[in-house]
């Protein structure tokens, strides 16, 4: 049982599967063979191609990884933090560098909003909460600086720019920001 490769007389490559057995005598002496050949071209392109397409992929992902760690290094670096929320799951991300303004702990996850707004200054508290509320119910935009005392009780001023993120029929399905 095996694969052969093959170029035919129509200068095509063809890929056979050959199966064959010995056939004995009555003295259990070999007399000849038989078997079968099977075309299995198509299935062999379509291998080849999945293996290309398994490799293409693995070194893509290997790509998104490496920009991915760029990526969060040159935010950790130049203290810039990135943020999302997904209306459909109700789930609300912060990368490291949104903890270490706020002065919380990644491993806690995202504090509870209350928690989030207790760290603002009444006026960036409201600036903040109308400029959310504007983003999340009609798309507008935001690029606000807020004042806050931290987990840590540190003074911090930061900038928050926002955006509103949409599915393919225009609606609001979350947000993300910097």
């Amino acid at each position: 049982d095996v694969e052969l490769k093959f170029v035919n007389k129509k200068n095509e490559e063809v890929w056979i599967r050959s199966v064959g057995q010995p056939k004995f005598n009555e003295q259990n002496e070999i007399i000849g063979s038989k078997g079968v050949l099977q075309n299995i071209t198509a299935s062999k392109k379509a291998q080849f191609a999945l293996e290309l397409s398994k490799q293409e992929v693995e070194n893509t992902l290997e790509i998104v990884k490496e920009n991915e760690y760029s990526l969060k290094q040159a935010g950790r670096l130049a203290k810039i933090g990135y943020w999302s929320y997904d209306k459909q799951t109700d789930a609300i991300f912060w990368s490291d560098a949104v903890h270490e303004i706020y002065g919380t702990d990644p491993k806690n996850g995202v504090p509870e909003i209350d928690v989030v707004l207790s760290f603002f200054e009444e006026e960036s508290r409201k600036k903040l909460v109308h400029a959310t509320i504007m983003l999340a119910t009609k798309g507008v935009p935001f690029d606000i600086v807020l004042q806050i005392n931290n987990s840590n009780n540190e003074e911090r001023w930061m900038r928050n720019i926002g955006e509103p993120l949409y599915n393919d029929k225009n609606e609001i399905i979350g947000r993300r920001g910097v």
